[in-house]
């Protein structure tokens, strides 16, 4: 029963779980299928118009490629024959039927034929982290029947979140009349300048193009990547990253009996002579489907519809080629695999092309939008690392907390019972939560000076006085503070405190007032909101432990959501500030799972069998993440699933399965400018991240004396998106064997710029007490 604690998160290559495992579905996250082009036209008057002027042949559009961002999936729509009234579209993954309606994209004005500023025939796409999605346009339009070019080829760079062109890139003085442009890829060089690669088959050259100088160049192939290849058919690109954050492109043409690849900082500095890998034989012609936005490749045999996948940081042999999927009808054929992050799954885009290349299609191609049946899920795989904890900037410490007590000898304070449980971040204040586990707790909510010496033992001031903390001499008010786990601070400089109202919730449980959420204006330290819940949303054993505020639509400093994590009566507390409504949500991955419940700190073995605690939010994707504290996953929900209001009888929770974790943990954080995951797993003693867009992997601070217990991690806005760490050594103080001669309680820093990126895996003494891994997938 039990302590309340933030859980987290173990960082990340794509896996593949087998066919046996649970998945988590959405209740919607069926096949999205479709045939032809059914489109949502600006009204009926236009789709005469097209229809009648042969612009508009449902039969001759066929999708071939996909970006997936949030709920849409953005759709390349060449236009091989006549009739492709837009080359660029959209299909909603939402919709409550899962049957998909095109709509164009991002507007019906940019896919004018004969227009040069519009979209002529778009014939790949790809989205970068930064939220730009990457067109590349031929330029010619019924490239299958008669040619025609209509315009220069070009790369249009648009905002996907706002549909606007950002950039167009004329690609005229890169080609010739002869070249055949087939696939466009972005990247980001370290000093932030991007780049794109754009495959021209025909030539046997990749064109580069520095975006951020107005530069381009051509880098000629040499002769042995189309060895034992009768012409020049298609030349595959493919971009992976790696744990180090470098990048590589592979490519291949199809007809091509070799693989090859190039470090792309060489073709970032025009340097391509000798630069090339060969990777190995390719067993028989593939066709490369796309990538996990980090080192896996999917592919396929030509002809073949089963989906293999290939960690590039392996050997390119047969052995090392995973099957993950098989087309889902007879006569489809995949040709495009790509990350829906939402969902936590990879999404295949199949339809049967040969049928429509042949013009026996029928009414037209029948498309399908596939989330796989494995599960996309982030582990620390096989990682030694040796990372320095002098990484980490101390800020306090103590070996037991002591607080400027007042002068009135009904406070009792004892030290080996208080434990830190949460902390916020001020301009000049640091905030610390410490709930009443335990007798002897004089204040549950406490601050000190953000400008005391580094490594001093500040005493800590009560918040926002003494005459708050009645209950620490055991004067019940519930109108004051009584047991506060966390709290967070809003836009508005204002601090929200969320107090469960439980005494002594290890030893015995006495809940001794409603919980309730008391916000202070950290301007004046005055009370400026009081929240209460109403009774059907708690539950007789409700411990409210952690706590996310959700400004993302927000239009005033109250017109926010709170989400609530309530651990031992699991599920998820919502509070919307425009309102004042509450509402409860609940799911089965917030339970604990009784067969992770023991845990592994050092030379310490102790057991806890807890719910959910662990949130963090990001609201770029809008997403919530959280795990009870009892388990090896983390899970993440939509946050317009948890406004939508409590869910009706029968409907089930939008959950998805992120992925698991090497060991149990507490503290769980997003960095909010590029969605970066921060985590802390218990056994570990180490703090890491993971950039799920890119898949890039940073052990950011390792020390089994320092960070034992972490029980929080922060984005400090107001610290420059610094990295404030706490850790607490709860386990000891819970087995009651705490060593007041060593420090026990941490508050420290970690710089952005100081962070410890992860080191090779080559000459290395392996440690072991740093073997992180995943010992529940079988390969």
């Amino acid at each position: 029963m039990l302590f309340a604690r933030a859980v987290t998160f173990v960082v990340a290559v794509v896996a593949v779980v087998g066919a046996d495992e649970p998945i988590i579905e959405k209740k919607c996250e069926k096949n999205i299928l479709w045939t032809g082009g059914t489109f949502e036209w600006p009204c009926v008057a236009t789709k005469s118009i097209f229809k009648n002027s042969g612009r508009y042949i449902s039969k001759n559009i066929l999708a071939t490629r996909v970006a997936i961002y949030k709920d849409d999936a953005i759709l390349v729509l060449p236009r091989y024959k006549p009739g492709v009234p837009v080359t660029l579209a959209k299909v909603s993954l939402k919709d409550k039927n899962c049957q998909a309606s095109l709509w164009a994209f991002p507007c019906w004005s940019l896919q004018e034929e004969g227009t040069c500023s519009a979209l002529q025939n778009v014939v790949d796409l790809f989205l970068d982290p930064q939220e730009v999605l990457w067109v590349l346009d031929t330029g010619v339009i019924n490239s299958l029947e008669q040619p025609e070019r209509k315009c220069p080829p070009k790369v249009v760079a648009l905002n996907v979140k706002t549909g606007k062109v950002v950039k167009t890139i004329d690609l005229s003085g890169l080609t010739s009349s002869a070249s055949r442009l087939q696939y466009v890829v972005a990247d980001y060089n370290p000093d932030g300048r991007v780049f794109i690669y754009v495959s021209d088959a025909a030539s046997r050259a990749i064109l580069v193009y520095d975006v951020t100088s107005g530069r381009g160049y051509r880098v000629v192939l040499p002769q042995a990547v189309t060895l034992n290849c009768d012409r020049r058919d298609v030349l595959y690109l493919a971009l992976v990253r790696h744990n180090d954050g470098s990048t590589c492109l592979l490519f291949t043409y199809l007809g091509s009996s070799r693989v090859f690849s190039i470090r792309t900082d060489h073709l970032r500095s025009g340097n391509a002579q000798g630069k090339i890998h060969d990777l190995g034989v390719k067993p028989q012609k593939i066709v490369i489907l796309g990538t996990d936005n980090g080192s896996a490749v999917f592919f396929r045999y030509e002809g073949n519809g089963e989906v293999y996948r290939w960690d590039s940081i392996t050997p390119f042999v047969a052995a090392n080629f995973q099957p993950v999927y098989k087309n889902s009808y007879e006569g489809s054929l995949p040709t495009h695999v790509v990350p829906d992050y939402r969902r936590g799954r990879m999404r295949v885009l199949e339809s049967n092309f040969p049928d429509y290349m042949q013009g026996t299609v029928g009414c037209g191609a029948n498309h399908a939008l596939i989330l796989m049946h494995t599960i996309f899920v982030t582990i620390l795989s096989l990682l030694y690392v040796r990372t320095r904890a002098e990484t980490l900037e101390t800020i306090a410490q103590w070996s037991l907390l002591e607080f400027a007590l007042p002068n009135d000898r009904g406070f009792q304070s004892q030290p080996e019972n208080i434990v830190l449980t949460g902390i916020e971040i001020t301009w000049n204040r640091i905030f610390v939560s410490t709930p009443r586990l335990r007798s002897g707790v004089p204040a549950t909510l406490s601050f000190f000076p953000r400008n005391v010496p580094l490594g001093s033992s500040p005493r800590l001031q009560a918040y926002p006085s003494w005459d708050w903390h009645g209950a620490g001499k055991g004067e019940i008010n519930c109108t004051r503070l009584i047991s506060v786990y966390r709290t967070r601070l809003d836009r508005c400089d204002r601090l929200w405190v969320v107090d469960a109202g439980v005494m002594t919730s290890v030893d015995d449980f006495m809940p001794v007032c409603p919980p309730k959420v008391v916000v202070f204006d950290l301007k004046t330290d005055q009370v400026i909101r009081h929240v209460t819940f109403p009774r059907e949303v708690l539950r007789p054993d409700s411990l409210l432990t952690n706590v996310v505020i959700d400004e993302v639509s927000a239009k005033t400093c109250d017109d926010v959501f709170l989400y609530m994590t309530d651990t031992l009566g699991p599920g998820i507390l919502i509070f919307d500030g425009a309102t004042d409504r509450s509402w409860r949500i609940v799911h089965s991955s917030m339970f604990p799972n009784p067969d992770q419940a023991i845990y592994t700190i050092g030379s310490d073995t102790f057991e806890f069998l807890d719910g959910i605690v662990g949130l963090t939010f990001s609201p770029r994707l809008e997403v919530v993440y959280y795990q009870p504290l009892a388990t090896d996953r983390i899970f993440s929900v939509p946050t317009s699933a948890l406004q939508a209001g409590p869910l009706p009888f029968g409907e089930q929770l939008p959950v998805t399965l992120v992925g698991r974790k090497s060991s149990q943990g507490l503290a769980l954080a997003v960095d909010p400018r590029d969605d970066t995951i921060i985590f802390s797993p218990f056994t570990e003693t180490a703090i890491a991240s993971w950039q799920q867009q890119t898949n890039q992997q940073r052990i950011l601070a390792y020390s089994p004396e320092k960070l034992q217990f972490t029980a929080e991690i922060l984005w400090a806005k107001y610290d420059n998106g610094n990295i404030w760490v706490m850790s607490s050594r709860f386990h000891k103080f819970f087995l009651r064997r705490i060593d007041n001669r060593q420090i026990n309680i941490r508050i420290m820093r970690l710089k952005v710029d100081n962070q410890a990126l992860v080191p090779t895996l080559s000459n290395q003494q392996i440690d072991p007490y740093l073997q992180f891994y995943n010992n529940t997938l079988g390969f």
